[in-house]
């Protein structure tokens, strides 16, 4: 049954394109969840504010239609913003998840960076997704997500989130992003995979592909080249509509 139960945490797909789940004891599942609704529906608000903004989330991809203010960008790479609501979203997660704010401001950065730079590669390396795929991947999810076994953390999140139609809007826009990542992904562990099958046991191939995946993001992140942003001008041209 385990198996079948999908985190609400589902916003949060790691850059290996894998859910993670948010609460493993059962007893705090519905606090915490709900909790994790509110910071859900904190960067939701904040992005339908931005979609009139003059600043490209993106220099490629579908997910370059969204627009993001100045003052909101943490973060600047070559080809991508980090905004503070994304970094903030991060952060609260990885506090529900046990760490100190600290800790967890720490690892939302890094995982932010590998998230976005994979994003950006996924795309140049010819994977996105479309309106009408991102629709089926989202229905598909909230029919697994409305089963019995998982209908309980759904509705702890949607309580915190307070709407049950703009956190499917929310989600929408969440895989904008993470499809393409997922199918860049799955490609290159396709490909490690074929090359390497004969060489390991299939944990010795799966340890292995982590590891290359590993080298991978931080190799992405490097060629992205994130800098603080302090000030608008910091963007830079490229950004703007």
């Amino acid at each position: 049954m385990k198996k079948k139960i999908i985190a609400i945490a589902v916003v949060m797909v790691l850059a290996v394109g894998i859910s993670i789940p948010l609460i493993s004891n059962a007893t705090q599942v519905t606090d915490k969840n709900e909790k994790w609704g509110q910071s859900l529906k904190k960067t939701y608000d904040e992005k339908k504010v931005a979609d009139e903004q003059k600043y490209k989330t993106s220099l490629v991809g579908n997910y370059s239609a969204n627009k993001v203010e100045g003052d909101e960008v943490s973060q600047v790479g070559k080809d991508i913003l980090i905004t503070d609501s994304e970094l903030n979203q991060m952060s609260d997660f990885y506090v529900l998840q046990g760490k100190s704010r600290q800790e967890a401001d720490k690892t939302a950065k890094e995982y932010a960076q590998e998230y976005n730079a994979l994003y950006v590669e996924a795309v140049k390396n010819g994977f996105d997704a479309t309106d009408e795929e991102v629709k089926t991947y989202v229905d598909s999810l909230k029919e697994e997500l409305n089963k019995p076994e998982n209908k309980e953390q759904l509705n702890s999140v949607l309580k915190g989130f307070g709407s049950e139609d703009e956190y499917w809007d929310y989600e929408y826009m969440v895989y904008q992003k993470q499809l393409p990542i997922q199918k860049y992904v799955k490609s290159l562990e396709n490909d490690y995979n074929n090359a390497h099958q004969d060489e390991f046991t299939e944990e010795q191939l799966a340890q292995n592909w982590n590891t290359k995946l590993d080298s991978i993001k931080k190799k992405l992140v490097k060629e992205q080249q994130f800098k603080d942003v302090q000030k608008p001008v910091d963007i830079g041209q490229s950004f703007q509509e």
